[in-house]
């Protein structure tokens, strides 16, 4: 993220309570254990750590896209019909 980093912004999402209910997962490069606490910490619903192929990628997304938005409104259009 060019002008902070996705700690910093979790951080300020939730000191906001509007954002209370909006899932956040980390994508990372990382895979040390301190990143995965502070994630934790900062309320994050998942860690991830970014796969080293294009195949890996795709089943990260698919999982995610499985776990939090299958069967969910995911557009005020489709929530209409």
């Amino acid at each position: 993220m060019p002008f902070m980093g996705g700690f910093e912004a979790l951080r300020l999402m939730r000191q906001q309570a509007r954002y209370d209910a909006v899932p956040v997962v980390i994508l990372t490069t990382s895979d040390q254990a301190i990143d995965r606490q502070e994630a934790i910490a900062l309320k994050a619903d998942g860690f991830i750590t970014k796969p080293a192929t294009v195949e890996g990628l795709n089943q990260v997304v698919l999982h995610l896209r499985q776990a939090w938005l299958d069967g969910k409104c995911v557009s005020v259009q489709s929530c209409k019909s």
